[in-house]
């Protein structure tokens, strides 16, 4: 069991009930448990978990891991923008987005995709491996699957 301040630490994971994630939510859930974490599992669909989640105040603790879902046309998963909107507080003018923390250098890679001047296809390729590798390691969101 994991321990702050002498009380067990509790996870409030949201898994969206509408599809995989409920499968997803589940297995981590788990694998969490398994390694000494409670975790509260709180099943909602869209309409319930988005106004938390994406609209809510963070700091408020109503919530530390969801099953989220973001939509992308078919293919562009990784577009020039991808990292700017999902890993800066630049990126979309949602609440939880306001409270992110990216390193420079990931801010800095995710500008320059954004922007798109490069000298070379293989310089591209190097600020978009480095970025995602720095949006891993902040870890604000972990992707799963596409679909």
């Amino acid at each position: 069991m994991w321990y702050y301040s002498n009380e067990p630490v509790e996870l409030i994971f949201i898994i969206r009930s509408e599809d995989e994630r409920t499968e997803f939510g589940n297995y981590i859930a788990a694998q969490l448990e398994s390694i000494g974490f409670r975790v509260e599992k709180q099943y909602k669909d869209s309409g319930e978990a988005m106004p938390i989640w994406r609209d809510g105040d963070p700091t408020e603790g109503l919530w530390h891991l969801v099953t989220g879902g973001w939509s992308a046309p078919k293919g562009q998963a990784m577009q020039t923008h991808f990292l700017k909107q999902m890993y800066t507080p630049e990126g979309i003018p949602f609440r939880l987005w306001e409270y992110y923390t990216p390193v420079p250098e990931l801010v800095e890679a995710a500008d320059m995709l954004s922007i798109g001047v490069f000298e070379s296809l293989a310089e591209r390729k190097d600020v978009f491996e480095q970025g995602l590798k720095l949006a891993l390691e902040d870890s604000v969101r972990i992707w799963l699957t596409a679909r």
